[in-house]
């Protein structure tokens, strides 16, 4: 088998490791074992690839996993935010624009994210 074959068996293999079925909920540590066990793969291509189709597959969802772990860094924050606004009297203007300009920096780390998988639909 050539060193082509071999990557996109590789690539086949890792996706197939996680898209058991189309429906599959996993769970933020078997998404996280799987990003450690194929890092080394994913950091191989020099450029994302763009005509085997495997290979697509597989650095578009090591890349949206790895982007997701990085959004659940923020899990914790975005919940108080959410409380904040839900415990408070969103009527009030003066309160809306405070907690907006509080909260622009997370709702730009967070948007940059959903646009992206957004987009790729």
């Amino acid at each position: 088998m050539n060193q082509k074959n071999h990557k996109i068996q590789k690539a086949k293999n890792a996706c197939q490791e996680i898209l058991k079925d189309e429906n599959v909920i996993l769970s933020k540590d078997e998404f996280m074992s799987w990003l450690v066990k194929h890092e080394e793969f994913f950091n191989s291509f020099e450029l994302p690839p763009i005509f085997d189709d495997e290979l697509v597959e597989f650095h578009s969802l090591y890349y949206d996993l790895k982007e997701l772990l990085e959004c659940l860094t923020f899990n914790d924050e975005a919940k108080n935010a959410v409380d904040n606004y839900t415990s408070a009297n969103p009527l009030n203007e003066e309160f809306i624009l405070k907690w907006l300009a509080k909260n622009k920096e997370l709702w730009n780390n967070l948007i940059l994210f959903m646009i992206d998988c957004v987009e790729r639909e």
